[in-house]
């Protein structure tokens, strides 16, 4: 009896030390982990099929965290200075760290330029 008293006042004394822990309903997202992580593909190679084109230069998050989209960093079609173009989420896969396209060269120099893509969508009233 002696060591349960005993043990119950150990427990009573270590308790308030213990640091608070709050429960997280399931399936909440931690935003500030996910804007950490996204941030984190900022530089990140860029590859459409077995040729890298490029480099992450911004991500684009959805109210839930997630990304939407990328701007990634590539050369111009013809090969003189460089642009930036909008890759939609359903065209890539992040694996460890770089950043895989479903498209070919070809296909991501066919989109606009992330600059003309947001004037076209921009209204004028």
């Amino acid at each position: 009896m002696a060591s349960f008293i005993r043990l119950f006042f150990v427990a009573a004394l270590l308790l308030p030390a213990a640091p608070a822990v709050l429960a997280q309903t399931p399936g909440k997202l931690d935003l500030e982990a996910a804007e950490h992580a996204n941030a984190s593909l900022i530089g990140a190679s860029v590859f459409a099929r077995d040729a890298e084109i490029g480099a992450v230069a911004d991500v684009s998050i959805d109210g839930n965290g997630t990304i939407d989209a990328i701007r990634v960093r590539t050369s111009s079609p013809l090969g003189f200075g460089e642009r930036i173009v909008e890759i939609p989420a359903s065209a890539f896969t992040v694996l460890h760290g770089t950043v895989v396209l479903d498209l070919t060269p070809e296909q991501v120099d066919q989109f606009p330029d992330a600059d003309s893509a947001d004037d076209s969508n921009r209204s004028t009233d």
